[in-house]
């Protein structure tokens, strides 16, 4: 089975485009925690937590742009993402200069992490995108993504209350992330149309980037809604034992929704998700208060926010660059994520609290429903060529399985096999031809 998840990849430029990708989420999610704990040690109000995080998230979003269309006039990918990397290392340290108690310094710290990681995700991004081939994309993200799990369990294990351990803990993990680049001895992307690098009006103009964008928005906006009803319901031990259950599940299903990706197309898998998390809200509409209603919609939510994380946030933006320079593409089609993380951190638990649990839970499925409308009509970005290149290979498998266990019969009776070698002979030349049909096709 690893054989198989691996097939189709070059172990270095995979490994390369694992800790880079997941290098860089795992720095921003703990770099998070630094600005969580500053302001959690500084009880800030309402509009003190509104004014950091909304400077927080309309920096990173804006300089993310920025990057994208700036990035590639700061020298060669590799250089600017080594220097990239460095400062990434230095910053955390500011964190120990900053007074937890003074809402301007915390707001300016957060400034300058978002600056740090948005100004250079999409190259970052970019870089995964050209050292990757559109049918191993999925099962590279999806292999990324639980990489990305994993890092962040052992980072948090080490994470205490000093600001010292998280800015050297942090400081550590980035330096790593540098020295594999660097020891990897990455090379420059595929220089393939570099010449004409996609504008924002041609990528708006796209009928496939705009379908799939507005379900991926719709699904930003909504999926922190069950967060403050779990807390009003539920023990604090049973919520606990639901998010270990639920990130294991994003783990093991972001790998498996990688492989699927390639192996049945993105359009599938997205669909498949989308459904799978509004049947879980639909669940939750009907009995929110009911223990065994939590645990089923913890189990479609990882296995959902598996799918989604792979299909949205690796996977379809590099693909619809169509071997182009896929910066821009991944500025827009990951700002929804953090607005997702933006959402729940300025709008107060007690205002979705106080909404009844059926209504909001009813409401939540009804619009997953809803965004998966958009994804009926949009195309499928995994060439079909590759779909039934597989499909031919794994009926030949399937094919040489049979002459294989056909032989092995034959040394046990060698009458009855000479009987049932006929059957077979005709079995496996219509399995032949069945192929050679599809290999004419296609071919």
């Amino acid at each position: 089975m690893l054989k198989r998840l691996l097939s189709g990849l070059t172990p270095k430029t995979s490994l390369l485009s694992i800790i880079l990708v997941s290098n860089a989420f795992v720095w921003y999610y703990c770099a998070d925690n630094i600005l969580v704990s500053l302001s959690t040690t500084a009880s800030f109000d309402y509009y003190a937590v509104v004014q950091v995080w909304g400077v927080n998230f309309a920096v990173l979003i804006g300089s993310a742009f920025i990057g994208a269309r700036f990035g590639k006039r700061l020298g060669s990918r590799t250089q600017f993402l080594s220097v990239w990397m460095l400062v990434g290392a230095v910053l955390p340290f500011l964190s120990l200069i900053v007074d937890p108690s003074n809402v301007l310094g915390v707001t300016l710290l957060g400034m300058v992490f978002s600056i740090s990681l948005g100004i250079g995700l999409p190259a970052c991004m970019g870089y995964f995108t050209s050292q990757t081939s559109i049918e191993t994309r999925g099962r590279l993200g999806g292999l990324m993504m639980l990489f990305t799990g994993l890092s962040v369990i052992v980072l948090n294990s080490l994470f205490t209350d000093s600001f010292m351990t998280q800015a050297v803990v942090l400081s550590a993990w980035r330096g790593f992330g540098l020295l594999s680049f660097i020891l990897l001895k990455p090379r420059d992307e595929k220089t393939i149309a570099e010449e004409k690098p996609l504008s924002y009006k041609h990528i708006l103009s796209q009928r496939a980037f705009i379908l799939y964008f507005v379900p991926w928005v719709m699904f930003s906006l909504v999926n922190y809604l069950n967060k403050p009803v779990l807390y009003a319901v539920l023990e604090p031990s049973a919520i606990a034992t639901l998010l270990i259950v639920e990130n294991a599940l994003i783990a093991v299903f972001a790998v498996i929704g990688g492989c699927l990706a390639d192996m049945m197309g993105r359009k599938r898998m997205a669909i498949i998700g989308f459904v799978t998390l509004g049947l879980g809200y639909a669940v939750l509409g009907i009995s929110p208060e009911n223990l065994l209603a939590w645990y089923f919609h913890t189990a479609v939510d990882g296995i959902a926010w598996g799918i989604l994380l792979v299909v949205f946030i690796t996977t379809i933006w590099g693909d619809l660059s169509h071997n182009k320079p896929s910066d821009k593409l991944y500025a827009m089609g990951v700002f929804p994520f953090f607005i997702s993380r933006f959402l729940p951190m300025v709008i107060p638990d007690q205002i979705i609290a106080a909404i009844p649990a059926t209504a909001v839970f009813s409401f939540t499925a009804f619009f997953l429903f809803l965004a998966v409308l958009p994804l009926v009509y949009t195309p499928e970005t995994l060439p079909e060529k590759i779909m039934k290149d597989r499909e031919l290979k794994n009926y030949i498998e399937k094919a040489k399985k049979e002459v294989s266990k056909a032989q092995e019969n034959q040394g046990e009776n060698k009458q009855c096999e000479n009987e049932k070698g006929t059957v077979e002979f005709k079995v496996n030349l219509e399995d032949e031809e069945k192929a050679q049909e599809i290999a004419e096709k296609y071919y």
